[in-house]
């Protein structure tokens, strides 16, 4: 899996394995930002490491770190090689992540994501966040 993030100045390509269900981490992170956490973490996996995802949120304004860390370093407390470090508004992120939530079930149906990624189609966290889009 590949992930492309950009706010038009600065961007980086971010990959995962199925080792873990990473789509679905940041779909449930975004929703959470929406609903007025102030912080949530993703996990990439990718053997031989990770890439760690830090999101902060505050005032509408998100803030994404991104890190890789290898395969034996320990994430607490442990700072990787920073990957990535921009900001954009909340409500402009949660959308584009809805948006290609919805792109890939039209794409490839729910059987063909649980094919592609190694699980199934995250449909209760996409309901969430789509209603806490709703609510903003």
């Amino acid at each position: 899996m590949e992930c492309l993030i950009s706010n038009g100045r600065t961007g980086a390509s971010v990959t995962g394995s199925d080792l873990g269900d990473s789509i679905s981490q940041l779909v449930e992170a975004s929703a959470a930002l929406l609903s007025g956490e102030g912080s949530a973490v993703c996990e990439f996996y990718e053997e031989p490491g990770l890439f760690a995802w830090a999101l902060r949120a505050q005032t509408g304004i998100l803030q994404i770190q991104i890190q890789w860390h290898e395969e034996d370093e320990q994430l607490e407390g442990q700072r990787g090689e920073s990957m990535l470090d921009l900001s954009c508004e909340l409500k402009e992120f949660a959308n584009l992540v809805l948006r290609e939530m919805d792109r890939l079930r039209e794409d490839w149906g729910e059987s063909g994501y649980a094919a592609r990624w190694g699980f199934p189609y995250p449909q209760t966290q996409v309901a969430l966040l789509r209603e806490r889009l709703a609510a903003t």
